[in-house]
């Protein structure tokens, strides 16, 4: 971690980080690849905000222990920028780590739980399509196509050739404006960009659960009942001591795993029936004569809208997280201790999110 000055002659940080378990690296033998982060404009998307309400939350900067101490510091004289050390029980400690409602533990997060957790924050924003890391990594891969070299991209990617990216990376929605070109006119730059992201299957109306009477309807089902009435017998055969029966234990989380997949798989039949549904309405819609219409919000839906009030630091992060201000701001300071008090709260509620 850097402490800089942009060409603005404004104090800013900046990160590098070293990918040492960087996908095919260590198998060809090569040094490890580092990344540099800089602050981005809005604070959003601004991943060294993120990492020093974490950093902070762990005492891992040595010297700093508030957002305070850390934004009044300046570099020392006769230095452009100035290298910012951990603290030495810190260093082996994963930055991002597995939480439960009793707080952060020991053990990184894993990519099965990463990948739980941004498929439920997909369900939640309304993306009809599905989300998932690499969709993420082959946009990042598409996003630097044009700027960087062949060899720069494959070094970012991790791929021992550029064919990969031409066989499983890049979009097959081709960018070339072939129809400008072929009748001479101007041809237009990043015209697909809308159709090669996820926006276009944006709805934020979408349902996040089965309704009551498709919720009694699965639950009824003669497979479901059937798994239920096996979770019961084990339950009772564990008696509230797994360890000393760990292959029914066992068998019983199989079992709940069936039945949330059947669960999931009746949440996609709806939400699919539902989607059908609302491009009919949608139809109707634009067909009425009525331009008065009401307007649908999302806003009632969202249990958030019904308890933020009693969440103060999450109600303020709601909308000033998409503030464009740095870090070194009154703003991006206040979203910087906003951050921290939630990873530092000793409240339930906040820890199960950090």
């Amino acid at each position: 971690l850097y402490l800089t000055k942009n060409s603005d002659d404004q104090l800013e940080f900046e990160l590098i980080v070293d990918q040492e378990f960087l996908k095919s690296q260590r198998a060809l033998g090569k040094k490890e690849l580092k990344i540099v982060l800089r602050e981005m404009p809005k604070l959003q998307f601004n991943a060294i905000l993120f990492f020093l309400a974490i950093a902070l939350a762990d005492g891992a900067i040595k010297g700093f222990s508030t957002v305070d101490e850390l934004l009044n510091a300046r570099i020392p004289s006769g230095r452009n920028t100035w290298l910012l050390r951990w603290q030495d029980d810190c260093l082996e400690k994963p930055v991002v780590r597995k939480v439960t409602t009793e707080g952060p533990k020991a053990a990184p997060l894993t990519y099965s739980c990463l990948w739980t957790q941004l498929q439920h924050l997909a369900t939640r924003t309304g993306f009809t399509d599905r989300l998932t890391i690499h969709s993420i990594r082959r946009g990042v891969a598409n996003a630097i196509d044009k700027t960087a070299t062949e060899a720069e991209r494959s070094q970012l990617l991790g791929h021992r050739t550029a064919t990969i990216y031409r066989t499983s990376y890049i979009s097959n929605i081709s960018d070339v404006d072939a129809q400008a070109l072929f009748f001479e006119e101007t041809a237009r730059e990043n015209h697909s960009k809308r159709f090669r992201g996820m926006t276009l299957g944006l709805e934020p109306l979408l349902p996040q659960k089965l309704p009551s009477m498709e919720k009694s309807a699965f639950e009824t089902r003669s497979d479901v009942l059937a798994i239920n009435e096996q979770i019961r017998e084990l339950t009772t055969q564990v008696a509230g001591k797994p360890s000393e029966y760990p292959e029914l234990h066992e068998a019983r989380i199989k079992l709940h795993s069936q039945k949330r997949t059947l669960h999931q798989r009746a949440l996609k039949t709806y939400v699919d029936n539902w989607c059908k549904g609302k491009y009919e309405e949608e139809v109707a819609e634009t067909r009425a004569t009525d331009t008065s219409l009401p307007q649908v919000s999302r806003e009632g839906r969202e249990i958030f809208s019904l308890i933020r009030r009693f969440m103060p630091t999450r109600d303020r992060l709601a909308s000033s997280i998409f503030a464009q201000a740095p870090i070194h701001s009154t703003k991006g300071a206040d979203v910087l201790r906003d951050l921290v008090n939630l990873c530092t709260t000793v409240k339930k509620v906040a820890l199960s999110y950090r």
